[in-house]
């Protein structure tokens, strides 16, 4: 995979001490992978360096910094969904895949799946990945889709959401901290953009692909990370 821009690694074992160059840092530049971080200090593999390669690269999004070509993570919702459409503020980010509203709405991100909060490896991790993309406080765009349900059956919403024209559930996906979940096979209207996206984070090893040895995908896509 092509980059847009190199990272520089400091020397050092401390692996809080590692940071990529912000010069050229963008979302098309970034290609951090576990190992490749790793290789920056000498050796240690950390849970915290993984977050926070993962977290510098999704700081991005939040910035509206532009890919060095197109994005399939960035649209308009209102230019391109026909499902229901409707603005809402972020109050709490409960794991990497659910949120909940202020006005008290639960959110559970469509067609992904994210590792367990507790029991699983890189839970902790992929809640800071969606809570660095939806911070509380945050304006988001909830928008349906006509093809799928639109509630589970614990009466949680589900929803892409949208941050601006960022994807959330896209760049989740893309970065490592989520995989597609296609419940009773059902694909919408983002799956074959979520299936590249796994495919890419896969490949290039990005978040809990590089991190969890015992990551894999199973046949709906939803993703098995193993013990913590």
């Amino acid at each position: 995979m092509a980059k847009c821009g190199p990272f520089l690694c400091s020397k050092t074992t401390d692996p809080a001490a590692w940071r990529p160059s912000t010069g050229d840092l963008n979302v098309g530049s970034y290609d951090v992978t576990a190992e490749s971080a790793i290789s920056c200090t000498t050796g240690i593999h950390s849970t915290g360096l993984v977050v926070a390669s993962l977290l510098a690269a999704l700081a991005v999004f939040t910035l509206g910094a532009s890919a060095c070509g197109s994005s399939p993570a960035r649209s308009t919702p209102s230019e391109t969904q026909s499902g229901a459409t409707e603005s809402a503020i972020v109050a709490y980010v409960n794991d990497g895949d659910t949120l909940r509203t202020t006005s008290g709405s639960r959110i559970r991100l469509l067609q992904i799946d994210a590792p367990a909060l507790h029991g699983a490896c890189f839970g902790n991790a992929a809640r800071k990945a969606l809570r660095r993309l939806t911070p509380p406080g945050a304006r988001i765009t909830l928008v349906g889709d006509p093809d799928l349900d639109s509630t589970d059956r614990y009466g949680r919403e589900l929803r892409y959401v949208f941050r601006g024209a960022t994807n959330v559930n896209l760049v989740l996906v893309r970065h490592g901290a989520a995989s597609p979940y296609f419940y009773r096979q059902e694909r919408g209207r983002y799956a074959d953009e979520l299936l590249d996206a796994a495919a890419e984070a896969r490949a290039a090893r990005r978040g809990y692909w590089g991190f969890c040895p015992a990551a894999e995908a199973t046949a709906g896509g939803r993703v098995v990370t193993g013990l913590p």
